[in-house]
């Protein structure tokens, strides 16, 4: 608590960096972070019965875990970021395009939603249908209306995010230890929140899941910075310069599945998202 002389008590709130992010292996229950001679520990409240947890764990330990596992992201070969760079720009283009044709098709539809609405409200005043009439097909046309702009909306969402997820993983492939550590705490959690799942403490060590495309990064790093497959990288070995991501795609799908995480998803429904009437 702090106090001045013209102003009314108040309490300091500490951020703690790892606040809401871990839980306790033992019970479930969400980490407690706390600050004591100057040091910041992470344990468990105890607040479920049966919990066995007792170790309080210093946070930089903690986090010490965290920024060795965002470094086993990087890739060390440059053919092979440049390789990368390329499958994800490939496929950026890929889903550019069918985000262009998805939103052009809604775009029609609304298009003659709007035309109907039009239309039934120039029969309402000529007198060609009751106003029941008018009443259902302007609720109708309306909610097809709604639907669309939600379309739109969630479309354009989605699209935004896989973009900034490919941006991510780029940058994560090159240096994701250094972002990290040059981050700022709200960013250091928002980079946290990305690349792990299910974090929990038990004692000092760190249990998580990675996100399966970071999984599939760090397979590919740890394939890739092998001297067997840089050897093989080095040699010129053409599939990693097409630019035909199919062929890419196909190359490794038996091999080196790992690599898939840059490449577009390839399956039997690769047209445009259709609008469908509620």
């Amino acid at each position: 608590m702090i106090l001045t002389r013209k102003s009314a008590p108040y309490y300091t709130k500490h951020e703690y960096l790892f606040k809401g992010l871990f839980r306790c292996v033992s019970c479930g229950g969400l980490i407690t972070w706390e600050e004591h001679k100057g040091f910041v520990y992470g344990h468990c409240n105890h607040r479920r019965d049966g919990c066995s947890a007792c170790k309080w764990t210093k946070e930089e330990k903690v986090e010490e875990q965290i920024v060795d596992e965002l470094a086993s992201f990087k890739i060390d070969n440059p053919k092979l970021m440049k390789w990368l760079s390329k499958a994800l720009k490939e496929t950026n283009k890929m889903e550019s395009n069918l985000y262009l044709n998805s939103i052009s098709e809604l775009e029609k539809n609304r298009e003659i939603s709007k035309k109907r609405l039009d239309a039934i409200y120039i029969d309402k005043i000529d007198g060609k249908i009751t106003q029941d009439y008018y009443n259902l097909k302007f609720d109708e046309f309306s909610k097809d209306l709604e639907s669309i702009d939600k379309n739109i909306s969630k479309l354009t969402k989605i699209t935004n995010s896989e973009q900034t997820k490919k941006a991510d993983l780029y940058d994560l492939a090159q240096q994701g230890r250094e972002k990290y550590l040059e981050g700022k705490p709200e960013k250091r959690r928002e980079l946290i929140r990305m690349v792990f799942n299910n974090l929990k403490l038990n004692g000092s060590n760190v249990i998580f899941e990675l996100d399966k495309n970071y999984l599939l990064l760090k397979n590919l790093a740890e394939k890739t910075n092998s001297s067997k497959m840089g050897k093989l990288i080095d040699s010129g070995n053409k599939i990693f310069e097409q630019y035909d991501l199919t062929k890419v795609y196909d190359y490794y799908a038996s091999s080196h599945p790992e690599c898939s995480v840059v490449l577009p998803r390839l399956d039997s429904n690769q047209g445009p998202i259709a609008y469908k009437k509620p």
